[in-house]
C-alpha cells in the first residue's frame, strides 16, 4: 500500500496551520509570476459584496487570519464563501471555495467568533480555511472547491475587472454610501426617539415611511438593487438629511422640559 501524500503546507505562525482540519480547509494552486498576489482574495458578506482578506500585490509567502461573527441572531450554521478577483460584488468574482460550519454558538448576532484563514506558500499553493473558535472541534464541510488557477485564468480575471472599471467604481461609491447610511440611521434613531414627542401623527408617519424604505434598501442584497432602487435610496437619504436640523430643534425643545 502506497503512503498517503500529505497536503501541501507552508510554514505559518506556530500552531496556526494546525487549526485547519480536513473538513474546513481547501488548497488550490494559484499562478503568481512575480512573487506577488495578482488578485484580491476575500469572502462574500451578507449584502453581496466581496470584502478582501488579502489585497493584490501582497508578497508571497503570506498568512492572514481575521475573525468574523454572525449577521443574524441565533444562527446555527454559517457558510464562508471565498473568492478571488478585483471587482466589488461577489457575483462578479471567481469562487475559490465554500466552507460550511455547523454548531455555531447559540447567541445574539456579533458574539460567535469565526476565524477566516488565508495563506500561500512560496510554491503557489493557496490555503483557505474557516474555524469556529467557540468550539474545540469544528463541525464543517467543504461544499465547493475550485480547481487550479493558471496564468490564463488570472489574466482573464484582470481583464474582466479592467473592462468593468467604470461600472465597478459606481458600485464602490454606492457601497460607501450604504456604510455611511447605516451610521446615519443609527444616529437618527437616537434623535427621533426624543423629537417624536413634539411631532404630529402625519409627521411621524412620513418620517418612518422614508426610514423604512432606507432600511429595506440597506438590508437588500446589492445584486438585487437596480438603478431605480438606488435612485430612490439616494432621494430618501437626502430627505432625511434635509429634515435633520428640524429634528434637532424638536429634540432640543423636548429636552428643555427637563431642565
Amino acid at each position: 500500500m502506497a503512503k498517503k501524500k500529505k497536503k501541501p503546507q507552508f510554514k505559518a505562525p506556530e500552531g496556526e496551520f494546525e487549526r485547519l482540519s480536513e473538513v474546513n480547509s481547501v488548497q488550490i494552486p494559484l499562478a503568481c509570476e512575480d512573487g506577488k498576489l495578482p488578485l484580491d482574495i476575500g469572502i462574500e458578506l451578507p449584502d453581496g459584496r466581496m470584502q478582501a482578506l488579502v489585497k493584490r500585490g501582497e508578497s508571497i509567502p503570506f498568512w492572514h487570519s481575521e475573525v468574523y461573527s454572525t449577521a443574524i441572531a441565533y444562527q446555527t450554521a454559517v457558510e464562508a464563501h471565498f473568492l478571488i478577483g478585483n471587482r466589488p460584488l461577489a457575483k462578479d468574482n471567481k469562487t475559490l471555495g465554500r466552507i460550511r460550519l455547523r454548531d455555531i454558538r447559540w447567541s445574539n448576532q456579533g458574539i460567535p467568533m469565526i476565524d477566516m484563514l488565508v495563506g500561500m506558500d512560496a510554491q503557489g499553493m493557496l490555503s483557505l480555511g474557516s474555524n469556529n473558535l467557540d468550539r474545540k472541534k469544528d463541525k464543517g464541510a467543504v461544499m465547493e472547491q475550485s480547481g487550479p488557477i493558471d496564468t490564463d485564468e488570472v489574466n482573464a480575471l484582470l481583464a474582466d475587472a479592467q473592462a468593468h472599471e467604470e461600472e465597478d467604481e459606481e458600485w464602490r461609491a454606492y457601497l460607501k454610501e450604504t456604510d455611511d447610511a447605516r451610521v446615519f440611521i443609527n444616529e437618527l434613531a437616537d434623535i427621533y426617539v426624543v423629537a417624536k414627542k413634539k411631532m404630529g401623527f402625519a409627521q411621524k408617519y412620513a418620517h418612518n415611511k422614508v426610514v423604512n424604505r432606507v432600511c429595506k434598501a440597506l438590508n437588500s442584497p446589492v445584486k438585487k438593487m437596480d438603478e431605480k432602487s438606488i435612485a430612490q435610496f439616494r432621494e430618501d437619504m437626502e430627505t432625511l438629511r434635509t429634515n435633520l436640523p428640524k429634528l434637532h430643534q424638536l429634540r432640543a425643545s423636548v429636552m428643555s422640559w427637563y431642565r
